[in-house]
């Protein structure tokens, strides 16, 4: 367990050093280094080689760096793809009940198509509010929506809680 760096013991003192930057696009990112504890002297081809093996090292480091941002880039792609698929699900729930989708036996909306259907007895209740179109007429559409969502409130949970879902 000698210290290498401890040059007053001659055997582990460094005696050569070679020093190869790694750069990308001339920004230098490292370094590569050839440390040896003996005189010895690189002749130009070695040197060369020291060389193409630091090229090499920066063209995988420059290739895993590519890589990792365009599985950055398709992460975040898939991220924005399941918000808008999120969002729009939610969008088409305030058409189709979510309640009409499994009284399909279905559990997504895309899994249902023309002639999708079940049979079954049940009641249906169809409700009018009396005077309505003269009344709406004289309401903006916001007041219209705040009339409306004022009777659902009334009547949904009662709905509901006798099992039944607002079409």
């Amino acid at each position: 367990d000698k210290n290498i760096f401890d040059e007053s013991d001659n055997a582990y003192a460094i005696k050569t050093a070679f020093l190869m930057p790694i750069s990308i696009a001339g920004e230098v990112i490292g370094a590569f280094s050839l440390i040896h504890h003996s005189n010895i002297s690189l002749k130009g081809e070695e040197k060369e080689s020291l060389k193409k093996f630091a090229n090499h090292i920066s063209v995988v480091i420059k290739n895993s760096k590519i890589y990792e941002d365009s599985e950055k880039a398709r992460i975040k792609q898939l991220e924005e793809f399941n918000l808008n698929l999120t969002m729009i699900n939610k969008s088409l729930q305030k058409f189709v009940p979510k309640d009409f989708i499994q009284f399909l036996n279905k559990v997504h909306i895309t899994e249902v198509s023309l002639g999708v259907s079940v049979q079954q007895d049940m009641s249906i209740l169809f409700s009018d509010i009396r005077s309505f179109t003269t009344i709406s007429e004289t309401m903006s559409p916001k007041d219209n929506f705040g009339f409306l969502n004022s009777y659902l409130k009334v009547t949904g949970p009662v709905i509901r809680k006798n099992k039944g879902f607002i079409d």
